[in-house]
């Protein structure tokens, strides 16, 4: 008997059907967004993502950061208000895999609208190549992204 429960319990640990980890503690493991993680932590939005959703995140790259000017990244990072701004640019609701993404438009949580395509696997948003698909969470996915998506000014 107690072999059959540990076949159960072995089978259903390996299978797909784990619970994922929350939005923020699957982003936490990718060192390749730490910086937009950061600026998730100081805009105070990490219990929206681990709590509610769900939610699609086109997280730009550590790359795609560094390609900013060191004062457009400070202005970014500089305070809550415009952390919030710059994460919720990169946010849409629903949990959107890659293969789920249609072109047009769409709206950000902060309101902005933006655009997004799709061909043949290749999906960019305002430009923005998806270098990085179908990173999932209990509560979203995660896509990261090659540029940052900055408001037009």
């Amino acid at each position: 008997m107690k072999t059959k429960h540990l076949l159960v319990a072995l089978a259903l640990t390996t299978s797909g059907s784990a619970i994922a980890d929350d939005l923020v503690k699957t982003a936490e493991r990718s060192p390749e967004i730490r910086t937009f993680v950061d600026a998730i932590n100081l805009a105070g939005l990490n219990e929206t993502f681990r709590n509610k959703g769900p939610f699609t995140i086109f997280a730009p790259s550590e790359s795609a950061m560094a390609r900013l000017s060191p004062d457009v990244k400070k202005t970014l990072l500089s305070n809550k208000e415009t952390a919030t701004k710059f994460v919720s640019d990169h946010i849409v609701p629903g949990k959107i895999v890659v293969t789920e993404i249609k072109p047009g438009k769409t709206q950000t949580i902060e309101g902005r609208t933006i655009s997004l395509q799709s061909d043949n696997g290749l999906v960019k948003v305002e430009g923005a190549s998806v270098i990085q698909s179908d990173i999932v969470a209990d509560n979203g996915v995660i896509h990261i992204v090659d540029t940052v998506v900055l408001p037009e000014k």
